[in-house]
């Protein structure tokens, strides 16, 4: 790319503007005073950085977006029809006028107002697209050039930082999930138990908290090997998550043994709604290679504040009443 003596000169200016704001920071900090040094040094209204949904490409989030040199958590990309899908797809993407007229689908694009666009593809270590960086005006560019120039000079950087971030992200989801099903483990199943009752208590709202315990599973692993007792518990926890709202928690606490907190309820009856979905799907067969099981579950229900306005009275509460359902289901079995 020859830019002129000019304009290098320019890009030469820039970079090293937007190098002094960026050298000494990482993570976070480094995507803001990226866009907003970048902004500023090249002269340009909106300049973002967009990460891939690790698990669906056709989504993308924001992770930092200077506009008119300050920061905004207002940009929102979709990608389908994009100016940015189209950087996704062939690695780069600059258009110097009437950007709009090629991609009039892009909402971002018309929110802004844009007249030109400059994109570049962020790739991660193991050659796949993890986002893009991208810079969009109001009005024609002739010096497109330059933003081109300025983003493949820091894309290792944020490449890098995207990578850190998905890593970091990764390690405490791990810390706080149970490998088996992915379901919360007991430790973020207590920190969301202590939230939730401080958020009950301060909006005067009822509690609920579930403890469910299988029954028959015990046979399973016994006379079919731990393997199939894992695939069942992992479809367990499927049909568990179905019975709830999106704000609720299902959690993994023990072998067998799952968790619920269900928050801003109504009142116990509501509790005892949810209670009997998980009687139901739960006594519905499973069907893993050609064998089926039928098991079944054992829930106790402790209501916050009326069975106790502590985080240990409430888990005594429903560990209980959850014992008790579980000697009954066992009488009448026997019976």
């Amino acid at each position: 790319m020859f830019l002129g003596s000019t304009g290098q000169t320019r890009l030469d200016e820039a970079v090293r503007e937007i190098s002094t704001g960026v050298s000494p920071v990482v993570g976070e900090e480094f995507f803001r005073t990226l866009v907003l040094s970048m902004a500023d040094a090249v002269g340009i209204e909106h300049v973002f950085i967009a990460e891939l949904d690790a698990r669906d490409h056709d989504r993308a989030k924001i992770v930092a977006c200077a506009s008119h040199g300050r920061l905004s958590n207002a940009l929102h990309l979709r990608l389908d029809g994009s100016a940015g899908q189209c950087v996704l797809d062939q690695g780069s993407l600059s258009v110097a006028a009437c950007v709009r007229e090629q991609f009039p689908d892009d909402e971002m694009l018309s929110t802004l107002h844009a007249e030109s666009f400059v994109g570049r593809r962020l790739v991660g270590s193991r050659g796949i697209p993890i986002g893009l960086i991208g810079a969009v005006h109001a009005s024609g560019r002739a010096d497109v050039e330059i933003a081109e120039s300025v983003m493949e000079t820091f894309a290792g950087r944020v490449e890098a930082e995207l990578e850190r971030r998905r890593w970091e992200e990764l390690l405490v989801h791990r810390a706080e999930h149970d490998s088996l099903t992915d379901l919360p483990n007991r430790g973020l199943f207590m920190d969301r138990l202590r939230s939730g009752i401080a958020r009950a208590k301060r909006n005067n709202q009822p509690l609920a908290l579930l403890f469910v315990d299988l029954n028959e599973f015990k046979p399973v692993n016994d006379h079919h090997g731990h393997q199939m007792g894992d695939r069942l518990l992992r479809m367990v926890a499927r049909r568990l998550v179905e019975t709830i709202r999106e704000v609720d928690t299902v959690a993994r606490v023990g072998g067998d043994e799952f968790a619920v907190i269900l928050e801003a309820i109504a009142d116990a009856g509501d509790a005892a709604v949810v209670a009997a979905k998980i009687s139901t799907t739960i006594g519905e067969p499973f069907s893993i290679d050609g064998h089926t099981f039928e098991i079944g579950a054992s829930t106790g229900i402790a209501i916050y504040p009326g069975d106790g306005e502590s985080l240990s009275s409430l888990l005594h509460h429903a560990d209980s009443q959850m014992y008790r359902a579980k000697r009954a289901a066992s009488e009448r079995t026997a019976l």
